[in-house]
């Protein structure tokens, strides 16, 4: 295809480098502010501090994120390699700002616990955002990995292609998306989950998702060649990733409950805190005879 015709992946791929860090700072800012809270003395949160961990996560892989677009930012425009890189960057970046958006909607939630003055708004808010992510957030960032996927689909077979096996299989995965979001919605009602279990495990994902796909890059760079023809089935198993981990992240939110009056009590086993419960007071021998001496001088 024309140079001309070609769009400049590399500066690009630097920009959404320079997003990604600016991310990384907001997430940075916002777990050291959530860290300085607990150390006052009237501290009460409790639930607010299960955005510690998806926060952490978010961090790691922005930063994780960040390095991988500054690695392709250097990368020839218009070739095979670069597409590949492209979509390998896209899923990590799309794990951290999820889990980045995540954080908040979690900090929203453990307020509405933790200050119930103003649970009805925060109830409201958070059931919003979660409305939002579910339907609006994750298709979108499936969609703008798909148009990396077309890119690799142009440089690969040429402008002027008609649909292929690949935009079709996409298409597929977007549709099974969209189907679970309706599923989690309508056929299972929302009750109170293992909040912090949830955090833990879409975290870990996160950020062994992000350096997994650095080291992709990494590993690309360095043992193929920038006229390399990849197979359709990279890109699409890249895609599959962010559908598994956008469904998992769908699941946990979807079915968070955010109105439930059951749910302000409703506390997991692992999150009751351990209490020594005082040891009983044996009688000494000498309080019956003590006793006795009180209701004689009483009469």
């Amino acid at each position: 295809m024309p140079p001309s015709e070609v769009p400049n992946f590399p500066t690009i791929a630097g920009f959404y480098s320079q997003l990604a860090g600016v991310l990384a700072g907001f997430a940075f800012a916002g777990l050291i502010a959530l860290i300085a809270a607990q150390l006052t003395r009237d501290s009460v949160a409790s639930r607010t501090l299960y955005g510690y961990l998806p926060l952490i996560a978010a961090f790691a892989g922005l930063i994780a994120t960040s390095l991988n677009y500054a690695i392709i930012a250097g990368e020839a425009p218009a070739t095979n390699r670069l597409t590949i890189l492209e979509i390998v960057a896209g899923v990590g970046f799309a794990m951290a700002f999820l889990m980045l958006l995540h954080a908040i909607l979690l900090l929203l939630g453990g307020l509405r616990k933790d200050s119930p003055r103003q649970g009805q708004v925060l109830a409201r808010t958070v059931n919003v955002l979660r409305i939002y992510l579910l339907y609006g957030v994750c298709p979108i960032v499936g969609l703008l990995i798909y148009g990396a996927i077309k890119d690799f689909i142009t440089i690969k077979y040429g402008t002027g292609t008609t649909l292929r096996g690949l935009d079709y299989a996409v298409f597929v995965l977007i549709a099974v998306y969209v189907g679970w979001t309706i599923v989690i919605r309508r056929a299972f009602a929302p009750r109170e989950i293992a909040l912090g279990r949830s955090a833990t495990v879409l975290s870990v994902c996160a950020i062994a998702i992000a350096l997994l796909t650095l080291a992709a890059s990494t590993v690309v760079l360095s043992f193929t060649s920038r006229l390399t023809a990849y197979p359709d089935v990279w890109p699409l198993l890249s895609f599959g990733v962010y559908i598994a981990f956008a469904m998992t992240f769908a699941y946990s939110i979807g079915r968070m409950n955010t109105h439930s009056a059951a749910a302000e009590i409703s506390v997991d086993a692992q999150d009751l805190p351990l209490v020594d419960l005082p040891e009983p007071v044996e009688a000494s021998p000498d309080s019956s005879v003590h006793d006795d001496d009180l209701q004689d001088r009483a009469l």
